[in-house]
């Protein structure tokens, strides 16, 4: 239903329902692990993250604007440069894909590290609860510094970048213990 059905509804509602699909793929993902004999269970709501997509929407508005306001300063001063016109607008050639590039790479870092927290943040295990603390920056920085590797290295450099990135995730995901793990552990061991 999650991954088949409600991917199908986003054209018919016009994307209205892909923060309720997304609420629903990490709801199916979370509770159907288990450790041992206890399951995980999942404890965000949709509005959640509807509000999360909200708050990416408005990020993207604030990107076109942004985008608008530099197009329309540059407009005039490369029309004022005179001869240098042609080095002019080889510049505004390169900045333009590159402002949008960068645009596109942050919103999906928002998305990204959002994503990862709110669902991280309300995940349990049993009474064990769990903290994902990634920040944005951080994030846009790994993303941005492992795809300049990955590009120069011709791919090479895609294992190192993919370690890079699942150690920073692992480095800021913490279990809160609620009670004893040595118990917790020998609850959930298989019977010999």
């Amino acid at each position: 239903f999650a991954f088949f059905w409600l991917p199908m509804l986003i054209p018919m509602t016009l994307g209205l329902i892909a923060p309720y699909m997304i609420y629903r793929q990490k709801q199916f993902m979370v509770e159907n692990n288990s450790f041992g004999k206890t399951n995980f269970k999942f404890f965000a709501n949709s509005k959640d993250y509807y509000q999360l997509c909200l708050r990416g929407a408005g990020i993207i508005i604030l990107a076109g604007i942004g985008s608008f306001a530099m197009f329309g300063l540059l407009g005039p001063l490369l029309q004022g440069v005179g001869s240098n016109a042609g080095a002019a607008m080889s510049l505004f050639a390169l900045l333009v894909p590159g402002f949008f590039v960068l645009c596109y790479l942050f919103v999906a870092v928002y998305f990204y590290v959002r994503l990862t927290n709110l669902t991280w943040d309300n995940t349990r295990l049993g009474r064990h609860r769990f903290r994902s603390s990634l920040k944005l920056m951080e994030v846009f920085w790994i993303f941005f510094s492992n795809g300049v590797a990955i590009m120069f290295s011709f791919g090479l450099l895609m294992p190192w970048a993919t370690i890079r990135l699942t150690e920073y995730r692992l480095k800021n995901l913490t279990m809160i213990v609620d009670g004893s793990l040595d118990e917790f552990e020998a609850f959930n061991r298989p019977d010999v």
